[in-house]
């Protein structure tokens, strides 16, 4: 499991809302990413550096810019090259809006492929 830690996609200082279902103790997020694939229900997950701990998300509310915290969507999902998320709306500094026609071409933006 932990050729996984190559397919997360971390939110750097945003704190995913709502959705919690379980939380533990973890020395990075990257142990986050590990049991968040492992688990069918998970969607993603936030860690607090402060505390060191991991909030497994079944469902996200909201997001809010917090600078203690990372965030990550499920990894692994969509056979390891992405996730899908409809009407979710994650907030954060430094960002534009671009209009894509398909998941393919999103992909190929984000990795400049």
């Amino acid at each position: 499991m932990g050729n996984l830690a190559s397919t997360c996609f971390y939110l750097p200082n945003i704190n995913l809302k709502g959705g919690t279902y379980d939380e533990f103790n973890a020395s990075d997020i990257t142990q986050c990413c590990i049991q968040c694939a492992s688990q069918p229900c998970c969607a993603g997950y936030t860690y607090s550096k402060a505390l060191k701990r991991c909030y497994m998300k079944s469902s996200i509310n909201y997001s809010e810019q917090e600078d203690m915290m990372i965030s990550g969507i499920r990894a692994n999902a969509n056979g390891g090259v992405g996730a899908r998320m409809k009407n979710v709306k994650i907030e954060g500094s430094g960002g534009s809006r671009i209009t894509l026609e398909n998941s393919e071409e999103c992909q190929q933006y984000c990795t400049g492929e």
